[in-house]
Protein backbone atom coordinates (compact mmCIF):
# COMPACT_ATOMS: atom_id res chain seq x y z
CA UNK A 1 0.00 0.00 0.00
CA UNK A 2 1.43 3.40 -1.02
CA UNK A 3 2.53 5.81 1.67
CA UNK A 4 -0.23 8.39 2.20
CA UNK A 5 2.01 11.10 3.62
CA UNK A 6 4.60 13.15 1.73
CA UNK A 7 7.17 15.77 2.66
CA UNK A 8 4.49 18.41 2.02
CA UNK A 9 2.00 16.86 4.45
CA UNK A 10 1.70 19.17 7.48
CA UNK A 11 3.56 17.84 10.49
CA UNK A 12 0.45 18.10 12.66
CA UNK A 13 -1.29 15.64 10.29
CA UNK A 14 1.62 13.20 10.22
CA UNK A 15 2.01 13.21 13.99
CA UNK A 16 -1.69 13.11 14.88
CA UNK A 17 -2.89 10.42 17.26
CA UNK A 18 -6.38 8.95 17.34
CA UNK A 19 -8.98 10.71 15.22
CA UNK A 20 -7.80 13.68 13.16
CA UNK A 21 -10.15 15.98 11.27
CA UNK A 22 -9.12 18.07 8.26
CA UNK A 23 -11.82 20.62 7.67
CA UNK A 24 -13.11 24.13 7.29
CA UNK A 25 -16.33 25.30 8.89
CA UNK A 26 -18.50 25.12 5.77
CA UNK A 27 -21.87 23.31 5.78
CA UNK A 28 -20.09 20.10 4.79
CA UNK A 29 -17.36 20.56 7.36
CA UNK A 30 -19.93 21.29 10.04
CA UNK A 31 -21.65 17.93 9.58
CA UNK A 32 -18.64 16.07 10.94
CA UNK A 33 -17.86 18.78 13.48
CA UNK A 34 -21.37 18.40 14.94
CA UNK A 35 -21.11 14.61 14.97
CA UNK A 36 -17.82 14.74 16.85
CA UNK A 37 -19.24 17.21 19.37
CA UNK A 38 -22.23 14.93 19.95
CA UNK A 39 -19.92 11.97 20.53
CA UNK A 40 -17.70 14.02 22.81
CA UNK A 41 -20.66 15.09 24.93
CA UNK A 42 -21.84 11.50 25.46
CA UNK A 43 -18.73 9.35 25.29
CA UNK A 44 -15.85 11.78 25.76
CA UNK A 45 -14.61 11.13 22.20
CA UNK A 46 -11.48 13.13 21.41
CA UNK A 47 -9.88 14.30 18.18
CA UNK A 48 -7.48 16.86 16.81
CA UNK A 49 -8.04 19.25 13.93
CA UNK A 50 -6.20 20.71 10.96
CA UNK A 51 -8.02 23.58 9.26
CA UNK A 52 -7.81 23.59 5.48
CA UNK A 53 -7.73 26.92 3.65
CA UNK A 54 -10.05 26.22 0.73
CA UNK A 55 -9.70 29.83 -0.44
CA UNK A 56 -6.19 28.90 -1.62
CA UNK A 57 -7.26 25.45 -2.89
CA UNK A 58 -5.18 23.76 -0.24
CA UNK A 59 -7.52 20.78 -0.58
CA UNK A 60 -6.33 20.35 -4.19
CA UNK A 61 -2.68 19.90 -3.28
CA UNK A 62 -1.05 16.54 -3.80
CA UNK A 63 -0.58 15.82 -0.10
CA UNK A 64 -4.30 16.30 0.52
CA UNK A 65 -5.41 14.34 -2.56
CA UNK A 66 -3.55 11.33 -1.19
CA UNK A 67 -6.03 11.40 1.70
CA UNK A 68 -9.06 12.46 -0.32
CA UNK A 69 -8.81 12.07 -4.11
CA UNK A 70 -11.98 14.13 -4.51
CA UNK A 71 -10.20 17.20 -3.13
CA UNK A 72 -13.04 18.22 -0.85
CA UNK A 73 -13.39 18.86 2.86
CA UNK A 74 -13.81 17.38 5.38
CA UNK A 75 -11.55 14.34 5.63
CA UNK A 76 -11.16 12.13 8.68
CA UNK A 77 -7.95 10.21 9.35
CA UNK A 78 -8.33 7.41 11.88
CA UNK A 79 -4.94 6.72 13.45
CA UNK A 80 -6.20 3.98 15.75
CA UNK A 81 -5.65 1.37 13.02
CA UNK A 82 -2.43 -0.38 12.06
CA UNK A 83 -1.85 2.48 9.64
CA UNK A 84 -3.63 5.82 9.16
CA UNK A 85 -7.03 5.23 7.56
CA UNK A 86 -8.59 8.21 5.71
CA UNK A 87 -12.36 8.55 5.26
CA UNK A 88 -13.89 10.97 2.74
CA UNK A 89 -17.47 12.08 1.88
CA UNK A 90 -19.59 13.38 4.72
CA UNK A 91 -22.28 10.70 4.66
CA UNK A 92 -19.64 7.97 4.74
CA UNK A 93 -17.87 9.84 7.55
CA UNK A 94 -21.03 10.10 9.64
CA UNK A 95 -21.68 6.40 9.18
CA UNK A 96 -18.08 5.56 10.07
CA UNK A 97 -18.21 7.62 13.25
CA UNK A 98 -21.45 6.15 14.58
CA UNK A 99 -20.37 2.60 13.77
CA UNK A 100 -17.07 2.97 15.59
CA UNK A 101 -17.85 5.38 18.44
CA UNK A 102 -21.62 5.39 19.07
CA UNK A 103 -21.65 2.17 21.07
CA UNK A 104 -25.14 2.82 22.46
CA UNK A 105 -26.66 3.63 19.06
CA UNK A 106 -27.86 7.06 20.18
CA UNK A 107 -27.48 8.62 16.73
CA UNK A 108 -28.43 5.61 14.61
CA UNK A 109 -30.92 2.70 14.73
CA UNK A 110 -30.78 -0.99 15.60
CA UNK A 111 -34.06 -1.80 13.88
CA UNK A 112 -33.41 -2.78 10.27
CA UNK A 113 -36.28 -0.77 8.81
CA UNK A 114 -35.56 2.34 10.84
CA UNK A 115 -31.88 2.08 9.88
CA UNK A 116 -32.91 1.88 6.23
CA UNK A 117 -35.12 4.93 6.64
CA UNK A 118 -32.20 6.84 8.15
CA UNK A 119 -30.01 5.93 5.16
CA UNK A 120 -32.71 7.02 2.73
CA UNK A 121 -32.92 10.53 4.15
CA UNK A 122 -29.18 10.80 4.67
CA UNK A 123 -28.54 10.01 0.99
CA UNK A 124 -31.57 11.94 -0.23
CA UNK A 125 -29.98 15.12 1.01
CA UNK A 126 -26.45 14.12 -0.01
CA UNK A 127 -27.53 13.42 -3.60
CA UNK A 128 -30.55 15.65 -4.14
CA UNK A 129 -30.39 18.50 -1.68
CA UNK A 130 -26.83 19.70 -1.14
CA UNK A 131 -25.88 19.85 -4.85
CA UNK A 132 -28.85 22.07 -5.71
CA UNK A 133 -28.60 24.39 -2.73
CA UNK A 134 -24.84 24.63 -3.18
CA UNK A 135 -25.17 25.60 -6.85
CA UNK A 136 -27.89 28.12 -6.00
CA UNK A 137 -25.49 29.78 -3.60
CA UNK A 138 -22.68 29.77 -6.16
CA UNK A 139 -24.65 31.30 -9.02
CA UNK A 140 -26.44 33.78 -6.73
CA UNK A 141 -23.09 35.20 -5.55
CA UNK A 142 -21.26 34.98 -8.88
CA UNK A 143 -20.08 38.26 -10.40
CA UNK A 144 -21.62 37.31 -13.73
CA UNK A 145 -25.29 36.46 -13.23
CA UNK A 146 -26.82 33.57 -15.16
CA UNK A 147 -30.58 33.98 -14.59
CA UNK A 148 -31.52 30.59 -16.06
CA UNK A 149 -29.11 28.77 -13.74
CA UNK A 150 -30.25 30.73 -10.68
CA UNK A 151 -33.91 30.00 -11.47
CA UNK A 152 -33.27 26.28 -12.05
CA UNK A 153 -31.34 25.72 -8.84
CA UNK A 154 -33.72 27.92 -6.87
CA UNK A 155 -36.71 25.88 -8.03
CA UNK A 156 -34.95 22.58 -7.35
CA UNK A 157 -33.95 23.71 -3.86
CA UNK A 158 -37.55 24.65 -3.15
CA UNK A 159 -38.69 21.26 -4.45
CA UNK A 160 -36.28 19.49 -2.10
CA UNK A 161 -37.46 21.67 0.81
CA UNK A 162 -40.98 20.55 -0.13
CA UNK A 163 -39.99 16.88 0.13
CA UNK A 164 -38.58 17.48 3.61
CA UNK A 165 -41.74 19.39 4.56
CA UNK A 166 -43.87 16.41 3.53
CA UNK A 167 -41.86 14.06 5.74
CA UNK A 168 -41.73 16.37 8.76
CA UNK A 169 -45.39 17.39 8.54
CA UNK A 170 -46.46 13.72 8.49
CA UNK A 171 -48.72 14.44 5.54
CA UNK A 172 -48.73 10.82 4.44
CA UNK A 173 -48.08 9.23 7.82
CA UNK A 174 -49.24 9.53 11.43
CA UNK A 175 -48.89 13.28 11.99
CA UNK A 176 -46.05 15.78 12.47
CA UNK A 177 -42.59 14.46 13.15
CA UNK A 178 -39.72 15.87 15.19
CA UNK A 179 -36.97 14.12 13.22
CA UNK A 180 -36.53 12.69 9.74
CA UNK A 181 -36.12 8.98 10.55
CA UNK A 182 -37.51 6.53 13.08
CA UNK A 183 -40.89 5.34 14.26
CA UNK A 184 -43.52 7.76 15.54
CA UNK A 185 -42.16 11.28 15.77
CA UNK A 186 -38.71 9.95 14.89
CA UNK A 187 -35.35 10.06 16.65
CA UNK A 188 -32.44 12.44 16.23
CA UNK A 189 -29.88 10.74 14.03
CA UNK A 190 -27.15 11.30 11.47
CA UNK A 191 -29.93 11.81 8.89
CA UNK A 192 -30.80 15.05 10.69
CA UNK A 193 -27.17 16.09 11.15
CA UNK A 194 -26.37 15.46 7.47
CA UNK A 195 -29.34 17.54 6.32
CA UNK A 196 -29.44 20.38 8.84
CA UNK A 197 -26.14 22.17 8.11
CA UNK A 198 -27.31 23.12 4.63
CA UNK A 199 -31.04 23.68 5.19
CA UNK A 200 -30.38 25.92 8.20
CA UNK A 201 -28.71 28.36 5.78
CA UNK A 202 -31.78 28.70 3.55
CA UNK A 203 -31.53 32.50 3.76
CA UNK A 204 -28.30 32.43 1.72
CA UNK A 205 -30.38 31.34 -1.26
CA UNK A 206 -32.31 34.60 -1.20
CA UNK A 207 -35.48 33.09 0.26
CA UNK A 208 -37.66 35.35 2.39
CA UNK A 209 -38.69 34.31 5.89
CA UNK A 210 -42.38 34.98 5.29
CA UNK A 211 -42.33 32.71 2.22
CA UNK A 212 -40.49 29.97 4.10
CA UNK A 213 -42.98 30.16 6.97
CA UNK A 214 -45.88 29.95 4.55
CA UNK A 215 -44.56 27.02 2.54
CA UNK A 216 -42.38 25.05 4.96
CA UNK A 217 -43.52 25.63 8.57
CA UNK A 218 -42.57 22.14 9.78
CA UNK A 219 -39.16 22.35 8.14
CA UNK A 220 -38.43 25.64 9.92
CA UNK A 221 -39.52 24.17 13.27
CA UNK A 222 -37.19 21.21 12.67
CA UNK A 223 -34.33 23.57 11.79
CA UNK A 224 -34.92 25.48 15.03
CA UNK A 225 -35.18 22.27 17.07
CA UNK A 226 -31.87 20.88 15.79
CA UNK A 227 -30.17 24.25 16.18
CA UNK A 228 -30.90 24.32 19.91
CA UNK A 229 -28.69 21.31 20.62
CA UNK A 230 -25.48 22.22 22.43
CA UNK A 231 -23.31 20.10 20.16
CA UNK A 232 -24.80 21.77 17.09
CA UNK A 233 -24.09 25.23 18.46
CA UNK A 234 -20.51 24.34 19.29
CA UNK A 235 -19.92 22.43 16.06
CA UNK A 236 -21.02 25.30 13.85
CA UNK A 237 -19.46 28.32 15.52
CA UNK A 238 -16.58 29.73 17.50
CA UNK A 239 -16.51 28.97 21.21
CA UNK A 240 -16.15 31.96 23.50
CA UNK A 241 -15.16 30.90 27.00
CA UNK A 242 -16.41 33.27 29.66
CA UNK A 243 -16.71 33.25 33.41
CA UNK A 244 -19.94 35.27 33.32
CA UNK A 245 -22.41 35.00 30.43
CA UNK A 246 -24.27 38.07 31.69
CA UNK A 247 -21.36 40.45 31.04
CA UNK A 248 -21.90 42.90 28.15
CA UNK A 249 -18.75 41.64 26.43
CA UNK A 250 -20.06 38.07 26.55
CA UNK A 251 -23.47 39.10 25.25
CA UNK A 252 -21.80 40.96 22.39
CA UNK A 253 -19.97 37.79 21.39
CA UNK A 254 -23.20 35.80 21.48
CA UNK A 255 -24.87 38.35 19.23
CA UNK A 256 -22.04 37.84 16.73
CA UNK A 257 -22.73 34.10 16.65
CA UNK A 258 -20.23 32.78 19.18
CA UNK A 259 -21.18 29.84 21.36
CA UNK A 260 -20.74 30.94 24.98
CA UNK A 261 -19.16 28.31 27.19
CA UNK A 262 -18.83 28.75 30.94
CA UNK A 263 -15.52 27.69 32.41
CA UNK A 264 -13.35 28.51 35.37
CA UNK A 265 -9.88 29.28 34.04
CA UNK A 266 -8.54 28.76 37.56
CA UNK A 267 -9.47 25.09 37.32
CA UNK A 268 -7.10 22.73 35.54
CA UNK A 269 -9.99 20.29 35.22
CA UNK A 270 -12.50 22.52 33.42
CA UNK A 271 -10.26 24.12 30.79
CA UNK A 272 -9.33 21.01 28.73
CA UNK A 273 -12.98 20.12 28.17
CA UNK A 274 -13.77 23.37 26.40
CA UNK A 275 -10.56 23.45 24.33
CA UNK A 276 -11.01 19.91 23.00
CA UNK A 277 -11.30 19.87 19.20
CA UNK A 278 -10.13 23.45 18.68
CA UNK A 279 -7.47 24.27 16.13
CA UNK A 280 -6.44 27.64 17.56
CA UNK A 281 -6.85 29.25 20.97
CA UNK A 282 -6.99 33.03 21.23
CA UNK A 283 -6.31 33.88 24.87
CA UNK A 284 -7.02 37.13 26.69
CA UNK A 285 -6.34 37.25 30.42
CA UNK A 286 -7.87 39.96 32.57
CA UNK A 287 -5.67 41.27 35.38
CA UNK A 288 -8.22 43.92 36.33
CA UNK A 289 -10.88 41.38 37.26
CA UNK A 290 -9.05 40.41 40.48
CA UNK A 291 -6.00 42.73 40.39
CA UNK A 292 -4.01 39.71 41.50
CA UNK A 293 -1.13 38.84 39.14
CA UNK A 294 -0.90 35.32 40.59
CA UNK A 295 -4.48 34.62 39.52
CA UNK A 296 -3.89 35.97 36.01
CA UNK A 297 -0.69 33.97 35.54
CA UNK A 298 -2.32 30.79 36.86
CA UNK A 299 -5.19 31.17 34.39
CA UNK A 300 -2.84 31.72 31.49
CA UNK A 301 -0.70 28.71 32.38
CA UNK A 302 -3.77 26.50 32.78
CA UNK A 303 -4.92 27.36 29.27
CA UNK A 304 -1.45 26.85 27.78
CA UNK A 305 -1.14 23.45 29.45
CA UNK A 306 -4.61 22.37 28.31
CA UNK A 307 -3.92 23.56 24.76
CA UNK A 308 -0.79 21.44 24.58
CA UNK A 309 -2.56 18.38 25.98
CA UNK A 310 -5.46 18.82 23.52
CA UNK A 311 -3.14 18.99 20.52
CA UNK A 312 -4.09 22.57 19.65
CA UNK A 313 -2.18 23.76 16.59
CA UNK A 314 -1.69 27.40 17.56
CA UNK A 315 -2.03 29.75 20.51
CA UNK A 316 -2.55 33.47 20.01
CA UNK A 317 -2.01 35.52 23.15
CA UNK A 318 -2.51 39.22 23.82
CA UNK A 319 0.70 39.89 25.72
CA UNK A 320 2.79 42.79 27.06
CA UNK A 321 6.41 43.44 28.04
CA UNK A 322 7.87 42.78 31.47
CA UNK A 323 8.31 46.32 32.77
CA UNK A 324 10.38 45.26 35.80
CA UNK A 325 12.93 43.53 33.59
CA UNK A 326 12.91 46.18 30.86
CA UNK A 327 13.72 48.94 33.37
CA UNK A 328 16.21 46.87 35.39
CA UNK A 329 14.03 47.18 38.47
CA UNK A 330 13.41 50.92 38.21
CA UNK A 331 9.65 50.41 37.73
CA UNK A 332 8.31 47.43 39.67
CA UNK A 333 4.62 48.23 40.11
CA UNK A 334 3.11 47.32 36.73
CA UNK A 335 1.88 43.76 37.34
CA UNK A 336 -0.71 43.87 34.55
CA UNK A 337 2.26 44.01 32.13
CA UNK A 338 4.64 41.70 34.02
CA UNK A 339 2.03 38.97 34.50
CA UNK A 340 1.26 38.75 30.81
CA UNK A 341 4.99 38.56 30.06
CA UNK A 342 5.24 35.60 32.45
CA UNK A 343 2.36 33.88 30.66
CA UNK A 344 4.04 34.50 27.31
CA UNK A 345 7.23 32.90 28.60
CA UNK A 346 5.27 29.84 29.74
CA UNK A 347 3.44 29.52 26.41
CA UNK A 348 6.78 29.55 24.61
CA UNK A 349 7.99 26.71 26.85
CA UNK A 350 5.11 24.44 25.77
CA UNK A 351 6.42 24.17 22.22
CA UNK A 352 2.96 24.91 20.77
CA UNK A 353 3.30 27.25 17.75
CA UNK A 354 2.27 30.68 18.94
CA UNK A 355 1.75 34.31 18.04
CA UNK A 356 1.99 37.12 20.57
CA UNK A 357 0.21 40.43 20.04
CA UNK A 358 1.60 43.42 21.89
CA UNK A 359 -1.12 46.04 21.48
CA UNK A 360 -0.24 49.68 21.96
CA UNK A 361 -1.87 52.25 24.19
CA UNK A 362 -5.67 52.37 23.98
CA UNK A 363 -6.75 55.76 22.71
CA UNK A 364 -10.04 55.42 24.58
CA UNK A 365 -8.08 55.71 27.84
CA UNK A 366 -6.99 59.23 26.96
CA UNK A 367 -10.48 60.62 27.41
CA UNK A 368 -10.59 59.24 30.95
CA UNK A 369 -7.57 61.36 31.85
CA UNK A 370 -8.91 64.70 30.61
CA UNK A 371 -9.31 67.14 33.48
CA UNK A 372 -11.87 69.92 33.17
CA UNK A 373 -10.63 73.33 34.24
CA UNK A 374 -12.56 76.22 35.80
CA UNK A 375 -12.80 77.92 32.41
CA UNK A 376 -14.35 74.80 30.89
CA UNK A 377 -11.27 73.80 28.93
CA UNK A 378 -9.82 70.31 29.17
CA UNK A 379 -6.29 69.25 30.04
CA UNK A 380 -4.89 65.85 29.15
CA UNK A 381 -2.63 65.20 32.12
CA UNK A 382 0.15 62.62 32.12
CA UNK A 383 3.32 62.21 34.20
CA UNK A 384 5.50 62.43 31.08
CA UNK A 385 6.96 65.14 28.92
CA UNK A 386 5.12 66.18 25.81
CA UNK A 387 7.84 64.37 23.85
CA UNK A 388 6.85 60.93 25.16
CA UNK A 389 5.78 58.61 22.34
CA UNK A 390 2.54 56.76 22.99
CA UNK A 391 2.00 53.89 20.50
CA UNK A 392 -1.67 54.57 20.03
CA UNK A 393 -3.93 51.58 19.48
CA UNK A 394 -6.80 51.82 16.98
CA UNK A 395 -6.03 55.51 16.60
CA UNK A 396 -8.00 55.95 13.38
CA UNK A 397 -11.23 55.16 15.20
CA UNK A 398 -10.64 56.59 18.66
CA UNK A 399 -8.93 59.96 18.06
CA UNK A 400 -12.33 61.35 17.23
CA UNK A 401 -13.19 61.40 20.93
CA UNK A 402 -10.74 64.22 21.63
CA UNK A 403 -11.84 66.40 18.76
CA UNK A 404 -15.48 65.74 19.67
CA UNK A 405 -14.91 67.16 23.15
CA UNK A 406 -13.53 70.39 21.69
CA UNK A 407 -16.27 70.70 19.10
CA UNK A 408 -19.09 69.97 21.53
CA UNK A 409 -17.88 72.29 24.30
CA UNK A 410 -16.23 74.91 22.06
CA UNK A 411 -13.36 74.76 24.54
CA UNK A 412 -9.78 73.80 23.73
CA UNK A 413 -8.23 70.52 24.74
CA UNK A 414 -4.50 70.47 25.40
CA UNK A 415 -1.75 68.31 26.86
CA UNK A 416 -0.05 69.07 30.18
CA UNK A 417 2.84 67.39 31.92
CA UNK A 418 2.17 66.87 35.63
CA UNK A 419 4.23 65.58 38.54
CA UNK A 420 3.90 61.97 39.65
CA UNK A 421 2.03 63.03 42.79
CA UNK A 422 -0.39 65.17 40.81
CA UNK A 423 -1.01 62.33 38.40
CA UNK A 424 -1.74 59.84 41.20
CA UNK A 425 -4.22 62.28 42.70
CA UNK A 426 -6.42 61.83 39.62
CA UNK A 427 -6.75 58.07 40.17
CA UNK A 428 -8.19 55.62 42.71
CA UNK A 429 -5.56 54.77 45.29
CA UNK A 430 -5.68 51.06 44.46
CA UNK A 431 -4.30 51.60 40.94
CA UNK A 432 -2.52 54.96 41.20
CA UNK A 433 1.05 53.63 41.63
CA UNK A 434 0.61 51.00 38.91
CA UNK A 435 -0.72 53.43 36.33
CA UNK A 436 1.95 55.99 37.19
CA UNK A 437 4.76 53.54 36.47
CA UNK A 438 2.89 52.24 33.45
CA UNK A 439 3.11 55.72 31.91
CA UNK A 440 6.61 56.46 33.06
CA UNK A 441 7.57 53.30 31.16
CA UNK A 442 6.06 54.81 28.00
CA UNK A 443 8.62 57.60 28.12
CA UNK A 444 11.68 55.67 29.26
CA UNK A 445 12.79 53.24 27.94
CA UNK A 446 9.60 53.42 25.78
CA UNK A 447 6.56 51.20 25.33
CA UNK A 448 8.36 48.52 23.30
CA UNK A 449 11.68 48.85 25.17
CA UNK A 450 13.46 50.22 22.13
CA UNK A 451 12.55 47.28 19.89
CA UNK A 452 12.63 47.81 16.13
CA UNK A 453 9.13 47.38 14.71
CA UNK A 454 10.01 47.22 11.00
CA UNK A 455 9.26 43.50 10.76
CA UNK A 456 5.95 43.89 12.58
CA UNK A 457 4.95 46.79 10.36
CA UNK A 458 5.82 44.82 7.24
CA UNK A 459 3.54 42.01 8.40
CA UNK A 460 0.68 44.42 8.96
CA UNK A 461 1.26 46.01 5.57
CA UNK A 462 1.19 42.59 3.90
CA UNK A 463 -1.79 40.47 2.82
CA UNK A 464 -3.70 40.93 6.09
CA UNK A 465 -2.16 38.02 7.97
CA UNK A 466 -4.09 38.78 11.13
CA UNK A 467 -7.35 38.90 9.22
CA UNK A 468 -6.69 35.46 7.79
CA UNK A 469 -5.70 34.01 11.14
CA UNK A 470 -8.68 35.42 12.98
CA UNK A 471 -11.34 35.58 10.28
CA UNK A 472 -13.64 33.42 12.40
CA UNK A 473 -12.59 34.57 15.83
CA UNK A 474 -15.55 36.48 17.14
CA UNK A 475 -13.55 37.94 20.02
CA UNK A 476 -11.61 40.23 17.66
CA UNK A 477 -13.79 42.86 16.03
CA UNK A 478 -11.39 45.77 15.74
CA UNK A 479 -8.73 46.66 13.22
CA UNK A 480 -5.28 46.26 14.70
CA UNK A 481 -3.16 49.22 13.61
CA UNK A 482 0.55 49.61 13.27
CA UNK A 483 1.13 49.81 17.02
CA UNK A 484 0.78 46.03 17.33
CA UNK A 485 3.92 43.98 17.61
CA UNK A 486 3.80 40.47 16.25
CA UNK A 487 6.27 37.92 17.48
CA UNK A 488 5.65 34.60 15.82
CA UNK A 489 7.00 31.10 16.08
CA UNK A 490 4.80 29.91 13.23
CA UNK A 491 2.83 31.19 10.27
CA UNK A 492 -0.75 29.93 10.68
CA UNK A 493 -3.17 31.20 8.08
CA UNK A 494 -6.25 29.26 8.93
CA UNK A 495 -9.38 30.41 10.78
CA UNK A 496 -11.56 29.00 13.55
CA UNK A 497 -10.55 29.35 17.13
CA UNK A 498 -11.66 29.15 20.69
CA UNK A 499 -11.58 32.55 22.36
CA UNK A 500 -10.88 32.43 26.08
CA UNK A 501 -11.35 35.27 28.49
CA UNK A 502 -14.46 37.02 27.21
Amino acid sequence: MAEIYTNETPQEVKEAKGLHLLTQSTPNGQKVQIMLEELAAVYGTTWTTTLIDISTNEQKKDWYLRLNPNGRIPTIVDNTKDRPFPVMETSAELLYLVKKFDKDGLFTFDDELEYSQMLQWLFFWHGSGAPYQGQLGFFSRAAEKVPMAIERFRNETLRVFGVLEIQLSGKYSDGPREYLAGAGKGKYSIADIGTWTWTSKWNLGGFKEEDMNAQFPHLLKWISRIGERDAVKIGTGSKAVTRDNSKPSAKALAEKGAELVNADLNSKESVPKIIQGSHTVFLVTNYWETMDPKVEVTQGKNVAHAAKEAGVSHIIFSSLLNVTEATNGRLVHVPHFDGKADIEKHIRSTGVPCIFMHPGYFMSNLTDMMQKGEDGSFTLAYPTSDEAKFPLFDAAQDTGDLSTVSEATRKSTHFASVTPEQYKSFLPEAIAEEMLENHLFVEKPDYYNGAELDESLSILEGPQLLGRILSSVIAIQRTWDSSIEFESQASPNRPNCSALGA
